[in-house]
């Protein structure tokens, strides 16, 4: 068994990386906040105040835990939070090679891990993430699909952190050309959406959507609809799944109307953000620091929620792509670590309300929407108050089952919409192909 978890863990790492919200360098450096206490063993977290944590990204993940600590350490002044800067890519490697080794004392306590992989983790390593159903933390007051996403037979194994909650943005002073507003485009079914994209293409000579290729959009729909590459029992779903086969249908009609033009790379998707040559884009949240480069447009963005997908029971107007979490290992710091998280990450409104001054971090912590920065109107998005929208979004995403192998799934995924919409294959064909791929790679 331990070969083949290491194989598996290596051969999906750089894929499992890329479905994370906010991709981390490849460099490793230590940060610390606080001072070292007892004593401790700095390098390795292993003092009894002292916490060691992993993670990704100087601009992003990184202040948010180190502003955590500040927060933690005004009850606790003795407190130190050593961080190591280091990419999701790296956190597989070195952790797969340490439970190889028998080498678990080289593991932090704390570590993030995107939403998508905290399955895999945990069930191939079951003693190695603490259970923290019963540990005090009140998830309740989480949006549920991320809760949903860190639990595993039950039981709960992450904190939520960011939020990867999809909006619809949109050029406001485009859809006016066509004598539309933001209302025209809420609440929308894709039938809807459909009826009222084409004239706004047709007034505008541009696309209403752009989208990368890859999977960001289609996973944004098929959360949506309720329905995800797995059933309850984890097994491969394409075939018999009413939301991947509505995707397909809508994504193809979305593209051959031309309300969809889909860009080669990010870097063309994002430029067509901001040269005008589009009038919008359905994204996880996280898009909205990308388009506030773009200061020349100030006042001409604007957000709402995404279509929904009218025949399906439980789908709803908001989808998820991407994302994170933090888990706790089983280490001599457990306990410490689990407290640290519940009075900063799970307790504190008042911290999420300085993060998104701070670093745009938008929270899935739902008590946030009350604090000042959520409710206050953004200039940028001509004073709608986005975060607090987002956050209300956020509670009507629904629940489903990452699985183990969801890497997996996405490339295969997105191989057979290319062959359907491009006319190489059928529908039946091009997800019966897709799922025989995937169910053969998960024996």
């Amino acid at each position: 068994m331990k070969g083949k978890v290491f194989s598996i863990l290596l051969a999906s790492a750089f894929a499992a990386s890329c479905l994370t919200a906010c991709g981390g360098g490849n460099t490793s450096s230590g940060s610390t906040t606080g001072e070292t206490a007892n004593g401790g063993d700095s390098s390795t977290g292993t003092g009894s105040n002292t916490v060691s944590l992993w993670c990704w990204d100087e601009t992003f993940n990184i202040p948010a835990a180190e502003k955590a600590a500040e927060y933690y350490q005004e009850t606790n002044p003795d407190f130190q939070l050593e961080i190591t800067n280091i990419s999701f890519d790296d956190i597989v490697t070195r952790l797969t090679a340490s439970v190889a080794g028998g080498q678990n004392d080289s593991l932090p306590d704390i570590m993030l891990m995107s939403d998508t992989n905290i399955k895999k983790f945990v069930t191939l390593y079951p003693d190695l993430f603490a259970d923290l159903t019963d540990s005090g933390i009140d998830f309740s007051q989480f949006a549920q699909y991320k809760v949903e996403a860190g639990t595993v037979d039950g039981k709960i194994y992450a904190v939520p952190f960011d939020n990867a909650t999809s909006i619809a943005a949109y050029r406001t002073d485009l859809l006016a050309q066509a004598g539309l507003t933001l209302d025209d485009l809420t609440d929308l079914t894709w039938e809807e959406f459909i009826d009222v994209a084409k004239p706004v293409v047709e007034k505008t000579g541009i696309p209403m959507l752009v989208t990368a290729d890859n999977f960001q959009l289609i996973n944004c729909m098929l959360q949506s609809s309720g329905n995800w590459y797995f059933d309850e029992n984890d097994q491969v779903n394409f075939v018999n799944n009413e939301g991947m086969r509505e995707v397909f249908t809508v994504y193809k009609e979305l593209v051959d109307t031309g309300i969809l033009q889909i860009r080669n790379d990010m870097e063309s998707y994002y430029s067509s953000l901001y040269d005008s040559s589009c009038v919008g884009t359905i994204n996880a949240c996280w898009i909205m620091n990308t388009l506030q480069k773009d200061e020349a447009n100030s006042g001409n963005w604007g957000i709402t929620n995404m279509p929904r997908f009218s025949d399906i029971e439980g789908a709803t107007n908001a989808g998820n792509t991407g994302g994170s979490s933090w888990v706790v290992l089983n280490s001599d710091n457990k306990d410490l670590a689990i407290d640290y998280l519940n009075k900063t990450f799970a307790g504190s409104a008042e911290l999420y309300n300085d993060l998104l001054d701070e670093i745009a971090a938008v929270a899935t912590y739902m008590p946030a929407k009350d604090q000042p920065n959520y409710k206050a109107g953004q200039d940028f998005y001509g004073g709608q108050a986005v975060f607090e929208q987002i956050l209300e979004y956020s509670d009507t995403v629904p629940r489903v089952n990452y699985g183990i192998y969801t890497a997996e799934a996405a490339d295969a995924i997105k191989t057979a919409l290319t062959e359907y919409r491009t006319g190489s294959m059928d529908l039946d064909t091009a997800l019966t192909q897709a799922e025989e791929n995937v169910a053969f790679l998960m024996q």
